[in-house]
């Protein structure tokens, strides 16, 4: 009657504390999912925009030279220029490949050179 009794209550204690591990891993899976999806958003759709952003900058620059309106361009040149500033700040922060941070650090360099020139 006693082993009984033991055997039930190692059975019950074995269910619970295979109840509390599975909980665990569970929470720790929902965990590195939320993370995943939060870097996705952070780091691929925020850096998407940021990317569009630099882009538009840039092109906006070029149609000022194109069409020869220097004056414009001057007024906006430093505006221009603190704009692509904090989007690249903005970026670097982003996780980013090894192939990525190569183009990355090759667009800073280019900028950098642009800004030289102007």
């Amino acid at each position: 009657m006693v082993s009984n009794k033991i055997k039930w209550s190692v059975g019950l204690f074995l269910v619970i504390a295979l109840i509390l591990a599975t909980n665990f891993i569970d929470r720790n899976n929902f965990k590195r999912v939320q993370d995943s999806v939060s870097t996705i958003y952070e780091d691929r759709l925020v850096a998407k925009d940021l990317i569009y952003d630099i882009q538009l900058e840039i092109h906006e620059k070029e149609l000022l030279i194109a069409l020869n309106n220097t004056t414009a361009y001057l007024s906006q040149k430093n505006k221009a220029q603190d704009e692509l500033n904090d989007s690249m700040t903005q970026f670097s922060t982003t996780k980013l490949t090894l192939e990525e941070e190569k183009v990355f650090n090759n667009l800073q360099t280019e900028l950098a050179a642009l800004f030289t020139l102007e």
